[in-house]
């Protein structure tokens, strides 16, 4: 059990970032939605066809860089677990749903901790991106 709730905070705080900096930027975001359309079809149906990494090359980035996972011997044996969750939370709401802070994104600080959570809490109106159907 310990291990499914240990990354719990600090993903929820991740996850809180993202849709403020989405908020931010918005092309950035539009971005993303089209990438989503392109690579990932089915969160749109509900049916996902898993494509395959052959030939694809990959950014190598330092595992030094992620403070909160460590690298090493020592580092977090929840770090792929949680990117993974992060990953697939972030392709299914912004693919499902337009969320947009209440506030105006670059007003939203941190909290002075050590995983810098969002200051206060962060207020979010969600409205679902689906179409609608017409009952004739």
């Amino acid at each position: 059990m310990n291990f499914l709730l240990a990354g719990s905070e600090t993903t929820s705080f991740s996850l809180s970032w993202v849709i403020v900096n989405l908020n931010r930027y918005p092309d950035v975001l539009a971005k993303l939605r089209a990438e989503f359309r392109e690579k990932l079809p089915g969160l749109m149906t509900g049916e996902i066809d898993a494509p395959t990494t052959c030939g694809v090359k990959m950014k190598h980035v330092s595992s030094f860089k992620f403070v909160s996972f460590i690298a090493g011997p020592r580092q977090c044996i929840g770090m792929r677990f949680a990117l993974l969750q992060m990953r697939i939370a972030i392709a299914v709401l912004f693919s499902r749903f337009d969320l947009k802070t209440v506030e105006d994104p670059f007003e939203i600080t941190y909290d002075i901790a050590f995983t810098l959570p969002v200051e206060g809490p962060l207020n979010v109106s969600v409205r679902d991106r689906a179409p609608q159907c017409e009952i004739a």
